[in-house]
């Protein structure tokens, strides 16, 4: 049986139940090695993840890494990181699943709006 990004991702999503980010961060390394790219499932993974652990900030710069040099595709055709997924709104509904709306950046309402 071949391991694929649905297989890492599945283990990713296990990891951000239990709000587990240094292991869903190690997943991410480990497809990383081996050659296997993310996907926006991914990415959201370990911001839901980050959520889930109350690390606003961490699932920010999630967001961060999806923007920067890592869209397109893999090679296969498959969608990778679209940019209607990568954005301060999609964090925030993470957030809000996490129980962390209102408690993003300081001086913000976890929406990126200054207050």
């Amino acid at each position: 049986i071949a391991v694929d990004v649905v297989t890492y991702n599945t283990l990713m999503n296990a990891c951000a139940k239990a709000g587990n980010v240094a292991e869903a961060r190690k997943v991410l390394e480990e497809m990383e090695r081996k050659g296997i790219p993310g996907n926006v499932v991914t990415y959201s993974t370990l911001m839901s993840a980050c959520a889930k652990a109350g690390k606003v900030a961490e699932a920010r710069k999630v967001l961060e890494e999806m923007r920067q040099g890592k869209e397109g595709t893999g090679g296969d055709g498959e969608e990778r990181h679209s940019s209607g997924c990568g954005d301060v709104q999609h964090v925030d509904e993470c957030m809000c699943k996490g129980g962390q709306r209102g408690r993003g950046k300081e001086g913000t309402g976890g929406d990126g709006e200054e207050r």
